[in-house]
Parts: C-alpha cells; structure tokens; sequence
C-alpha cells in the first residue's frame, strides 16, 4: 500500500467515523424534538380541555345570572304590589 492509498484509507475511516458520530447526534436530538412535541401536544389537550369547561362554566353563569335577574325582577314586582 502506498503512503497515498494509505491516507485516503486514513480520511475514509476518519469520515465514516464523523459520520456515524452525526448519525448517533442526530439521532439524540430527533428523540429529543419528539419527547417535546409530546410534551407540546399534552399540553395542547390539557389547555383545550380547560378552554371548553371554562366555555361551559361561562353558559351555566349567565344562565344563573338571568335567573337571578327574572326572580330580582320577580320580586320588585312583588315588593311594589305588596305581595310576599
């Protein structure tokens, strides 16, 4: 083997151990962005979720609240005509 064979050997080696050290890095931060987007998309469903029962504790309070109006407005009526 001659000494330019023998260095085109050695920068061969050398690449393919760069890139299996990229391949073993990328792979690193792949599982990484995928434990994020899971984390991402929990909390994505836990923020849906409080956003459709503040939605529908919103509607049970004005729903509450326009009772409260019609039995107020109930008993204005009944305090001026001197009902009890």
């Amino acid at each position: 083997m001659t000494e330019e064979h023998h260095a085109i050997t050695l920068d061969y080696e050398r690449t393919v151990a760069e890139l299996r050290e990229a391949s073993i890095r990328l792979t690193v931060e792949l599982e990484k962005l995928v434990d994020e987007c899971d984390r991402l998309r929990v909390e994505n469903n836990n923020l849906i979720t409080s956003e459709q029962h503040n939605r529908e504790s919103g509607k049970l309070l004005l729903q509450t609240i326009d009772i409260l109006r019609s039995e107020n407005e109930r008993l204005k009526i009944a305090l001026q005509t001197g009902e009890q």
